[in-house]
């Protein structure tokens, strides 16, 4: 360890998260009740929560945009282009990312491209940064990040969006609800929107010559909900899809393959009901993701006319789960959870044989709470198993203990073992795969402490502590084939504060210090993992007519697969203005100072982008 940063932690040790770590102004109760894949219920101010109208006053319009605001993650493109998170060291396929409940892990590499999905719908994010609950069923080792679309039931409403840039990109989505049947308790949801845009791609051609390449992209989706709810009942079913094409962003230092995504197609459908009578609550839910995906991989300089080699996948996952509560008064409650999830994939390309692969896992889970003064206890205990192979089940358990002495200061402990399984494209890959791989096995521990000394300022300071037993990454020495590696811990302190966060002028700040070890991998365990972040922001508003925001950001050097990457530093600046009652005008200035900061080795990001939003809610 530093000394530095625990110089730096002493001193802001009672310092906090951001303003999103604070429970945002609720929309009306009925948007947030829904149930369209069995889960528990969650407590929210546990969590940071980012609310539509913060979407809509930043002018962020998909769910990475919505995601990069939280200093405590980083979201970054991967090597195929997608964009991903990573929580606390944590990559995406460690994360349980999910949408009214129903898991969105993409079936063969892990995760899936998060800005593929419009926030036009999104009601509410809520981002856990501690191990999903054995409740919550198979993986979340990482964290969660659950998004909370709105709802169908409910009074007539239409919203709609239309974003331009000077990247120069064209967005547009439109999504209502009405009732079909009121008397029944009916109703649909319906949305659909497009993408059409390109991006210039810096490259180095084999000559050692800069080059260009453009990028066309364009994306269509749509979804479809049908709700019916009665005085104890609550049953969804819930259909999307997305059809888009896009390049994959090269390497820019050194001449390397070029992959264009020809045609990628996502679907889902997901249906879930509850039964509430008392104090019981019986939930169930299944759900189903297809995933199909052509690649084509062009030589650096040559034309592009035609690919050298090409890939299609087609991967599937499927799962259902069955969730009790019951309230057994003073306090006390019991829950009880089974679910059991199946992927498969198979994968065809031109140069290699093709490769099939499947996986089945299930868990068991039973939990209780129980809150008596001061004190709230939440723990559960469960077990995974994966089914079919040779590999044993494992041992899983969360518990949560919440102190409040007073109005003015809480403390929340937490304790945690979670695993995750090898990937599909872990095991199978026909280049890199490895079927021999081992579960990862994670033990967690985090101490977080809120404070308000005054009715206008907030504190929090978090530590936590991760042990992970069997990390799968590339290998350091050839990047040919995964591997488990030995245990690796990281650990890390955040802290910060907001002031008047409810007010016509606010701001806050964030500080983040964090760091990975191993025996064998050092210091730079994790890629792309820098060990300190700094978060700022400023912010004024004008009743709900008009607002500003300048956030100020700096993330600290890092190591990307063997190679340093610098710091950088970046200016946002965001404007809106109420129109008419019900439309809304917004400015967003990314990246102000033009910083053309590496995302990922060989990879700059985008530079400064101007873009104007428009958006209306009729009801």
């Amino acid at each position: 360890m530093r000394p530095l940063p625990f110089r730096v932690a002493l001193v802001l040790v009672l310092l906090a998260q951001p303003l999103l770590a604070e429970a945002q102004p609720a929309e009306p109760p009925d948007r947030y009740t829904t149930v369209v894949h069995a889960r528990p219920k969650r407590d929210r101010a546990a969590a940071i929560v980012i609310t539509a109208r913060e979407l809509q006053e930043r002018g962020v319009d998909n769910l990475s945009q919505a995601l990069d605001l939280v200093p405590q993650l980083a979201v970054r493109q991967g090597g195929r282009g997608p964009t991903m998170v990573d929580m606390r060291g944590q990559k995406q396929r460690s994360i349980m990312v999910l949408v009214d409940g129903a898991p969105m892990d993409e079936p063969y590499y892990g995760a899936f491209d998060l800005s593929s999905i419009p926030v036009t719908d999104i009601v509410e994010i809520r981002i856990t940064l501690t191990p999903a609950s054995p409740l919550e069923g198979p993986g979340g080792d990482g964290g969660i990040i659950e998004v909370i679309t709105m709802r169908a039931v409910g009074g007539r409403r239409v919203n709609a969006r239309l974003r331009v840039s000077e990247q120069p990109d064209l967005q547009g989505a439109v999504s209502g609800r009405t009732p079909i049947v009121e008397r029944w308790g009916l109703a649909a949801r319906a949305s659909a929107g497009g993408r059409y845009g390109s991006q210039d791609f810096v490259l180095t051609l084999p000559n050692g010559a800069p080059g260009k390449i453009g990028e066309p992209l364009h994306q269509a989706h749509g979804a479809l909900r049908l709700e019916h709810e009665s005085r104890s009942t609550l049953s969804t079913v819930d259909g999307w899809i997305s059809h888009r094409s896009y390049w994959s962003p090269p390497t820019e230092d050194v001449p390397a393959s070029i992959i264009f995504i020809e045609g990628e197609t996502d679907a889902r459908l997901v249906a879930g009901t509850q039964l509430t009578r008392n104090r019981l609550r019986l939930a169930a839910g299944l759900y189903s993701q297809w995933i199909s995906m052509r690649s084509n991989f062009y030589a650096n300089g040559v034309s592009l006319a035609t690919p050298y080699d090409s890939e299609q996948l087609d991967a599937n996952r499927t799962g259902a789960a069955l969730h009790v509560d019951q309230g057994l008064g003073r306090g006390f409650s019991v829950s009880a959870r089974a679910s059991i999830d199946e992927e498969s994939a198979t994968v065809r390309r031109a140069v290699a044989r093709p490769v099939s692969g499947s996986s089945t896992y299930g868990e068991v889970a039973a939990g209780a709470s129980w809150a008596w003064r001061s004190l709230r206890a939440d723990g559960a205990i469960g077990l995974a198993a994966p089914l079919g192979g040779t590999q044993p089940p494992w041992a899983e358990g969360k518990l949560t203990v919440l102190w409040t002495p007073n109005q003015w200061i809480n403390v929340r402990a937490t304790g945690a073992r979670k695993g995750r399984q090898p990937t599909l494209r872990e095991r199978f890959d026909p280049l890199t795969g490895n079927a021999k791989l081992d579960p990862e096995q994670s033990w967690f521990a985090e101490l977080a402490v809120a404070a308000q000394p005054h009715p206008l300022l907030n504190l929090r300071a978090t530590g936590y502590y991760r042990y992970t037993n069997g990390l799968i990454r590339l290998d350091v020495e050839t990047r040919t084939h995964s591997v488990n590696y030995d245990n690796v811990a990281t650990y890390g302190l955040e802290s910060g504060f907001d002031v008047a966060s409810q007010k016509w002028l606010s701001a806050g700040a964030t500080y983040v210090w964090e760091e990975a070890v191993s025996p064998t991998l050092g210091l730079n365990a994790v890629n792309n993992f820098p060990r300190h972040k700094f978060d700022a922001w400023l912010a004024a508003r004008f009743k709900r007519d008009a607002g500003a925001l300048l956030r100020f950001r700096w993330v600290g050097g890092r190591v990307d697969s063997g190679v340093p990457l610098a710091d950088y530093a970046l200016v946002d600046m965001t404007a809106w203005v109420r129109i008419v009652r019900s439309l809304r005008a917004t400015l967003l200035v990314s990246n102000v100072a033009d910083q053309r900061y590496q995302m990922r080795a060989g990879v700059s990001s985008l530079g400064r982008v101007v873009a104007l939003s428009l958006e209306g809610t009729w009801e």
